[in-house]
């Protein structure tokens, strides 16, 4: 385990050895019921949770940025099926409103909604950067687009319906349109090409 800071030297560290998705084999060694694994390993978890909480929270910053918010799309889409291969009765204590894995997919949707309400302009199909309280007058910029894009295409993959897909191939052609580069091969990361051409050499 890495400790760069020496926070956990001399403490007990609380690690959960998996070799399989099967606990018959922990549960067998300390002669104990899966159940009371199951109810041990939830209150483990509950614990840790709540001393995490306990620590001193950064400054809030609650403003809304596109790409972040694509790459949370893959990761609750993802979670969403990911965590249904845990042991089936496992207890969850994750930060998020909802427990259960398969209500990760609902955040995912719940984020994915945001963005193509507030930050998605249909007739033009461009993206606007950021929103706290209102939408940034800042364009997007390559990240929004390649973010989302990835995020929707998990949204799909994971159990979401066709029209994140239909969205994100959208997406993807205004993404070509405006930052692709014909000429030399790949993207640039915003729509002013001249700052790239008028230091070119």
């Amino acid at each position: 385990m890495s400790d760069p800071h020496d926070e956990f030297k001399g403490k007990n560290v609380l690690i959960e050895r998996k070799k399989s998705k099967d606990p018959s084999e922990i549960t067998s060694k300390y002669s104990m019921s899966i159940e009371t694994y199951k109810d041990i390993l939830g209150e483990c978890r509950r614990k840790l949770f709540e001393v995490r909480s306990r620590r001193a929270r950064p400054h809030l910053d609650d403003k809304v940025i596109v790409s972040w918010n694509g790459l949370a799309i893959s990761s609750f889409s993802r979670a969403s099926k990911i965590l249904l291969g845990e042991v089936e009765g496992t207890k969850f204590y994750f930060p998020v409103v909802g427990t259960e894995p398969k209500e990760y997919m609902q955040i995912a949707e719940k984020a994915a909604l945001f963005i193509k309400k507030e930050l998605h302009n249909a007739e033009t199909q461009r993206l606007n950067h950021s929103f706290r309280n209102s939408p940034s007058k800042a364009p997007g910029f390559l990240d929004d687009y390649a973010f989302l894009i990835s995020g929707l295409l998990d949204l799909y993959e994971f159990g979401g319906g066709i029209n994140w897909l239909q969205w994100a191939i959208e997406l993807q052609g205004t993404q070509d349109a405006l930052f692709l580069d014909g000429d030399g091969g790949g993207y640039f990361n915003n729509t002013c090409r001249w700052i790239f051409q008028f230091f070119s050499v």
